[in-house]
């Protein structure tokens, strides 16, 4: 088996388990076995938006000044949100 990777036409990246005689053809085709992370599409937009604006809400930061006082406020929230829906994805 091989690992071949490509662009597709949305340009989105792939990578695909091959046989060794096969082609990148194939993996694009779908014969090989995916090696994607899980599709992030389905992951809940609206419960991410929902649980952003609320951390925010519960951390005070309103404005940029509030962003600026609170130097890693902001990075950890986003980080802590993304987190913990995405490793959600992984665990499907």
């Amino acid at each position: 088996m091989k690992l071949v990777e490509w662009v597709d036409e949305k340009g989105w990246k792939r990578r695909a388990l091959v046989r060794d005689n096969d082609d990148l053809q194939a993996a694009m085709s779908g014969r090989g076995i995916s090696q994607d992370p899980p599709d992030i599409e389905s992951m809940n937009w609206l419960d991410i938006k929902l649980d952003l604006h609320n951390a925010l809400v519960d951390s005070g930061l309103f404005s940029i000044d509030d962003v600026q006082r609170q130097q890693n406020a902001l990075q950890a929230i986003v980080l802590r949100v993304f987190k913990r829906h995405l490793l959600a994805l992984y665990k499907r």
